[in-house]
């Protein structure tokens, strides 16, 4: 995990640094736990998560209530909390609060799919996956760390959004590429690739060009963005900062052993 944020922040203070690993590292976790029991009933899943998010209500502590065997992730949470918000001003606060319950929320409607049997569409996957990594709270992270921030005129413009959407989807693509093997030995249908044989009835090899044509445009999209939030007074190492972040977890996924790449 340190590897991963050196490559995708590596103007990260050694705070941040810290703080950004300890977080994927507790992230990968609770990812993990879904591979589980937690991962095939909706109920199993909200116990898990339900907690996780009253974390960021109360600032966690005895305030919140949550089954003793997921007391220590829960206890890990708040304290990865209160390290994020410490110092920080209030809409910074509520945007990465915001950002984090879509991405934990994603937990619990994946086990819901499964305990239901239900084959997602690819549309459905890519509205549902691109808030279920920790890309939009680390997005939160990235002005942070580059100690510049968006004009409040343009960060909640449409562009921006449709931007941040095509950096999270960048990503998950890449991830999909990367873990496709892995998922498939443990029966996760939810990568983009196994999604594509099963509802278009492409090859691997077909699905994974699909989904590198789907980058390059994807790409050709964020550049247009780019021009646009420039003309709208975005300065150019935002835009260093997001290209670094998505290099970094290409860098990362190309190389670590968790994956097998086609």
């Amino acid at each position: 995990m340190p590897a991963l944020i050196a490559w995708a922040f590596p103007q990260a203070s050694s705070r941040d640094f810290r703080l950004m690993t300890d977080i994927l590292s507790w992230f990968t976790i609770l990812d993990d736990l879904f591979d589980g029991p937690a991962g095939r009933s909706k109920d199993a899943a909200c116990l898990v998560i339900a907690p996780l998010i009253e974390c960021m209500k109360t600032g966690g502590g005895s305030r919140v209530i949550c089954h003793p065997e997921f007391k220590k992730i829960t206890d890990a949470w708040a304290n990865l909390w209160q390290r994020q918000v410490t110092g920080t001003v209030s809409s910074w606060r509520v945007s990465a609060a915001k950002d984090w319950r879509l991405c934990l929320e994603t937990f619990i409607k994946e086990a819901e799919n499964r305990q239901n049997k239900h084959d997602v569409s690819l549309e459905e996957s890519i509205l549902l996956r691109r808030y279920a990594s920790c890309t939009y709270p680390y997005l939160n992270f990235l002005e942070r760390t580059l100690a510049y921030q968006v004009p409040a005129t343009v960060s909640s413009s449409a562009e921006m959004a449709r931007l941040h959407a095509h950096v999270a989807d960048t990503i998950t693509y890449i991830n999909d590429i990367y873990s496709v093997f892995r998922e498939q030995e443990m029966g996760d249908d939810n990568n983009v690739l196994i999604i594509l044989q099963r509802e278009r009835g492409e090859s691997q090899e077909e699905a994974l060009r699909t989904v590198i044509d789907h980058l390059g445009g994807l790409a050709r999209e964020m550049r247009i963005l780019e021009d646009d939030l420039r003309n709208q007074g975005v300065e150019g190492v935002y835009f260093t900062g997001l290209k670094q972040m998505i290099q970094g977890v290409q860098t990362w996924t190309a190389q670590t052993s968790r994956y097998s790449a086609l």
